[in-house]
Order: structure tokens, then C-alpha cells, then sequence
């Protein structure tokens, strides 16, 4: 009970910040006049737009067809729908969702430089 009341008061001394973001990851939050130390990860759509784009471009290639062989045009969907969700603002863990197909398709073909580059782009995008 003790504990309960102790949190109550450090909670009535917690200044309260606004902040929009579509994510928000609480490091530390301080008490009385201690500094809130708050990591906001706002999710940045146009540069998940950005480097799907470059993906995309990667797709129109010939090695990426011989690389994907028979899920070449699965790739693309999931591609082309990624797109479609950043352009509408979905939420960031939907888009990370597919960004993460594309990446396990890539790291299912082995280690070509399509493989590679998708993987280096998606890693851009979701950190």
C-alpha cells in the first residue's frame, strides 16, 4: 500500500507534455523538477516512401525477376501495397508488418546484390 501511495504522489508532481507522434517509446519520466527525458520516434512516412520507391525501381530489373523467380510478382504486391499504405498514413505497425515480408522474401533468395540492397533499404526504413 505503501508503494501505491508513493507512486500517486511522484505521479501528482509528473509535468504533463503533449507530444504527436504515431509512436512514442517512454524512456524516463522524472518527478518534482527533475528534467523528463521523453524519446519520441515520430514514424517518417516520406522516407519510408522514399526507399520503398527505391525498391520498387529495384523490381522493375531483370536481376530482380531471375532472383525471385516464381514470387517475382508476389514481391511486387507486396511492394505495391506498402506503398498504397504509407500514401494513406496507415499505422506504422502495418507498414512495418510488409516492410518485414519484403525483407524475409529477400532473405529467401540467398545473398544476391538485390537481396542485399532490399534488406540495407528496409533496415533504412525501420530504424
Amino acid at each position: 500500500m505503501d508503494n501505491i501511495i508513493k507512486i500517486n504522489e511522484e505521479a501528482k508532481n509528473c509535468q504533463t507534455k503533449e507530444v504527436k507522434s504515431s509512436s512514442i517509446q517512454m524512456i524516463k519520466i522524472g518527478s518534482g523538477n527533475s528534467n523528463s527525458n521523453i524519446k519520441s520516434n515520430v514514424f517518417n512516412y516520406n522516407k519510408v516512401l522514399d526507399i520503398l520507391s527505391s525498391i520498387q525501381t529495384l523490381s522493375d530489373s531483370d536481376e530482380f525477376a531471375t532472383d525471385f523467380s516464381s514470387n517475382t510478382d508476389a514481391v511486387k504486391s507486396v511492394i505495391t501495397d506498402t506503398i498504397e499504405m504509407v500514401k494513406r498514413k496507415d499505422t506504422p505497425t502495418n507498414i512495418n508488418i510488409s516492410l518485414e515480408k519484403i525483407k524475409v522474401f529477400a532473405e529467401g533468395i540467398g545473398k544476391s546484390t538485390i537481396a542485399t540492397d532490399i534488406n540495407r533499404l528496409i533496415l533504412k526504413a525501420i530504424n
